[in-house]
């Protein structure tokens, strides 16, 4: 009996002891407001309203977590002063201006902790995106390869900006066998990026903070130095080749470097890297065309110096795509893997079978054929047809002349012959202007043109003649059928 009247007992003063007084927490009679603005990227402003006498408010603390780095706190009144403290309300304002950038993309979260004279305890709590906020972000990609878009065109959207670079990293990585990553951050060049521009042209960033606006120099290296620490790398663009080929040139420096020891001579990588631009080349090859009807071509020293002149450019792009009408577009990339390891012309005269010093003059000569014109018009982008692998083993052209030179045939085939008789097989409207397949280029070069020929003259002397022989002889013919009419009709 004794212990079921204790435990009856028990259960009647339990619910007394639960409502016992100061056991739970009185909710406090006031409200806490908090907000936060981002000065991208140097700076969160963030602020706390407590609608409550300053002077009874005991303690306010501010926690800011962000991926990677340490937890910040911040206490108030001690050791900071309230920003605004009246009978009515009190009011903390912060500028968090962190040493280093939280990753970008990422949530920084940040809660007040308020408790009154009272005891009582008051929250606020929010989060904010570390992100330009002008723009909604758009991202497209993959593990080793993706960006994000400030989307400011409705057609150039992350989406069809990543597809246009994707091509250009996939042929790099098969021919280098590297995987570098690249993550982009993708701006239009006509939004100013990060930084505004005061009326003195000075750059600077903002955000509010209560009823002031606060700013902040800006300095955009730093930013994309702090950026690129995290694996990101700045875009800008104004078209869409344009930003193929800011792309190309990290690609390129990326995926080749590490494999170069020693830099190869300037116009090799200079060539080599427009050999991954995503177009043809026609153009370059009619201004090469044109300056060298009136000018001589750079020589191999003058080459080894990287210059910004287009001509400069144009011919070491045009040196390159004659290395691979040499030797085949497999041997071209050979020679880039190789380029950098040893001395580069006895790499040349392995891979491509000749010596260096006659690549200039056979090249000239190459650049006025008709072959020049379907080598310009190519890309490593076509997609290769395994039907088209020559059956041969590819051969340097001959230095000596021939008075008939090959012409090749405009429709390729699976064994690629030279003809001295042009075929009858009516060509393609476009012919010219359709690229090649990569086993194109192992097709045996076209031997350089006569003096003759490069004034417009026929090149087959024989066939000049013969065609001669037979317009007098015709001539003669009809000549003599009519004297044997006009004497018929005619007799004396």
């Amino acid at each position: 009996m004794r212990p079921f009247v204790l435990l009856l007992i028990l259960l009647l003063v339990r619910p007394t002891l639960a409502q016992a007084p100061g056991s739970t927490p009185e909710q406090p009679p006031y409200r806490v407001l908090v907000r936060a603005d981002l000065a991208f990227p140097a700076a969160l402003a963030l602020e706390l309203g407590i609608e409550w006498p300053a002077d009874r408010i005991v303690s306010a603390e501010l926690l800011v977590r962000a991926d990677g780095l340490d937890d910040v706190i911040f206490r108030y009144p001690n050791p900071r002063p309230w920003d605004e403290a009246t009978a009515a309300f009190a009011v903390a304002r912060l500028v968090w201006t962190p040493l280093e950038l939280p990753p970008l993309f990422s949530i920084i979260t940040y809660s007040w902790r308020v408790v009154d004279d009272q005891g009582r305890l008051s929250s606020g709590a929010g989060e904010i995106a570390f992100q330009d906020e002008r723009f909604a972000w758009i991202g497209a990609g993959d593990e080793l390869l993706s960006l994000h878009a400030a989307q400011s065109d409705p057609v150039l959207t992350a989406r069809s900006l990543y597809l246009s670079l994707r091509p250009m990293y996939e042929q790099m990585a098969r021919r280098t066998g590297q995987s570098p990553r690249f993550r982009f951050l993708v701006y239009s060049a006509d939004i100013p990026p990060f930084c505004a521009r005061d009326e003195r042209g000075q750059p600077f960033t903002s955000a509010s903070n209560g009823p002031k606006t606060l700013t902040w120099p800006c300095d955009l290296q730093a930013i994309e130095a702090a950026l690129r620490v995290q694996g990101y790398e700045l875009l800008f663009y104004e078209t869409l080749p344009i930003l193929q080929e800011r792309a190309l040139s990290r690609f390129f420096s990326a995926f080749y470097e590490p494999l170069w020891s020693s830099s190869p001579p300037a116009w090799f990588a200079a060539g080599l890297r427009a050999f991954y631009r995503p177009g043809g080349n026609s153009a370059a090859l009619t201004r090469m065309r044109a300056r060298l009807r009136t000018q001589t071509p750079y020589s191999l020293e003058q080459m080894s110096r990287v210059s910004d002149e287009t001509a400069w450019q144009d011919q070491a792009q045009g040196m390159v795509l004659y290395i691979a009408e040499l030797g085949g577009v497999e041997a071209l990339f050979e020679l880039a893997r190789q380029a950098g390891r040893s001395n580069f012309s006895e790499r040349y005269a392995q891979i491509i079978g000749q010596d260096l010093a006659s690549l200039l003059p056979s090249w000239q000569s190459w650049l006025y054929t008709s072959r020049a014109e379907l080598v310009y018009g190519y890309t490593p982008y076509v997609a290769e047809t395994p039907t088209l692998t020559p059956s041969f083993t590819p051969r340097p052209p001959t230095r000596t002349p021939s008075s008939t030179p090959t012409q090749p045939s405009a429709t390729p085939s699976p064994v690629v012959t030279a003809s001295r008789t042009p075929s009858r097989t009516p060509r393609p409207p476009t012919a010219t202007l359709t690229p090649l397949p990569p086993q194109a280029f192992v097709v045996r070069a076209t031997p350089a043109p006569t003096q003759a020929n490069q004034g417009g003259f026929p090149s087959n002397a024989r066939t000049f003649i013969g065609i001669a022989a037979i317009v007098v002889a015709a001539l003669a013919a009809s000549l003599g059928l009519l004297i044997v009419l006009f004497k018929r009709t005619n007799p004396s």
